[in-house]
This record gives structure tokens, sequence and C-alpha cells, in this order.
């Protein structure tokens, strides 16, 4: 909805051939609905926020104003804790004919990094110490632009997945938990799923030897039939390793 409103506040400002200095955009699906039944799925609510940022990105590159213009996201904090490297970092997008097409940079910034790049395409001074100590995006530019648009991809997830109701919901919660913590585990060398919302055991039994193998399919296993409480699968991996040995 915020992308097709935008788009369409997009095409009116080319056709006065005028746009402001700075637009504000926020797109909040990211957050979902969590596990509320009834509601989208997580899996569906990023998807709908990757596709709006892609069509919002595809527009304006399509654009008369896309040689002047740039375009900075970034999450308002890393959600689900902490990831396999720390609990303070997110991921950031650098969107501009000038920006290094294709790279990952690995340069330190922060939010307040966005916000003194802004001040300085803007010509504006910084407004507090924060802003003014932040280290500019320097890394993320090169002097020769590349005009070439963006085009958006497709979601691949259906953007009305919705949340099953919550009797589901519990069980399914109740199976995920149950996984990560090595209570399904019988013995060393036995490893049952049971049924989950009607659904057959996804696996049996599997020995030691192929301890490895279990472990690479578990979070595809817990996606299939646990697909609304996977959200970091290297966390799951890494405590179904611990649940084992």
């Amino acid at each position: 909805y915020r992308a097709d409103h935008f788009i369409r506040e997009l095409k009116a400002f080319e056709a006065r051939g005028e746009l402001p200095n700075l637009i504000l955009i926020c797109l909040p699906n990211d957050h979902t609905s969590g596990t509320s039944a009834g509601q989208p799925t997580p899996a569906s609510c990023v998807a709908d926020n990757d596709l709006a940022f892609g069509r919002i990105v595809e527009a304006v590159s399509h654009s008369q104003f896309w040689k002047e213009t740039l375009i900075l996201a970034i999450e308002d904090d890393p959600q689900a804790g902490w990831d396999h490297v720390s609990g303070y970092r997110t991921t950031a997008f650098c969107v501009s004919p000038y920006n290094r097409r294709g790279a990952v940079v690995s340069t330190q910034y922060n939010t307040t990094s966005l916000i003194r790049t802004m001040e300085q395409v803007l010509g504006m001074k910084p407004m507090n110490q924060f802003d003014a100590s932040a280290t500019p995006m320097f890394d993320c530019f090169q002097d020769t632009p590349d005009f070439t648009p963006y085009t958006a991809v497709p979601n691949t997830v259906p953007l009305d997945q919705m949340n099953p109701p919550a009797k589901v919901v519990d069980k399914m919660a109740t199976t995920y938990k149950m996984a990560i913590s090595g209570k399904m585990i019988k013995n060393p060398s036995t490893i049952e799923l049971p049924k989950i919302a009607g659904n057959s055991s996804a696996l049996s039994t599997t020995s030691r030897s192929n301890c490895n193998c279990f472990l690479n399919k578990l979070p595809m296993l817990l996606n299939k039939y646990c697909p609304i409480m996977v959200k970091n699968r290297v966390a799951i991996t890494i405590m179904a390793a611990g649940a084992i040995s």
C-alpha cells in the first residue's frame, strides 16, 4: 500500500518536474504480527516489505530524478536478538547511480552515519555532537556513475499466507521447543519428530554417523512443518548440535 502511494506521488512529481529534497518512508511490515492467529505469517510480512522496497527503488531508478537521487535504507533494530556475530548490528542499503554496485561494504557505520551522509548530500550542518562525530558513508560511493535502473524481483512467498488458528500455533510452538531442547531424542542414536498438524513424522530415525546430515536438514524440516516458528536458521542449527552432543 505504501509503495503504491509513493509511486503515485512520484508520477505526480514527475509531471510537475520537481521532487522534495528529502523524503522519509517507513515500511513497517518487517516487525510482523508474530504468530497471531489469522494474521499474515512472518515470512509473508517480510516478503511484503521486501517487495515494497524493491518497487520503490525500481520506480525512482526509472524516473527523471534518478541521476540526482540517493536512497538510504536501514532497519530500526536487528530484530529477534543476537545472530552468530553480534546483537548490535543490522543491514543497511545504499542506492544511487554513484554507489559501488554489488559491493559489500564492511566499514563500521551506525545509524548516525546515514544521517551524516544525508546532511552532506543536502548541504546541512550537523545537528548535534552525535551526527557531527559520525563517519559519513564514503566507502559506499565511487566517482563514476552507473545510471542502469533497477528492476524489482517478484515475491516468492505468498503475500496472503496466513497464520493458522491458535491451537495449531501452540502445538507448533511446543514441537519447536522440544526439537531445540533435545527432548525428542530417545537415545543418542535416535531422533524423532512427531506428527505436526496432521503431517506424518518428518524424520523417523537417524544414526550418529548421519547427525551432520540431520543438522543440515533440521532448519528445512522445521521451516516445512513449523514455518512461522523458524526465523534464525543458524541459531537453530547450533542449538540442535548442542542437544545432540
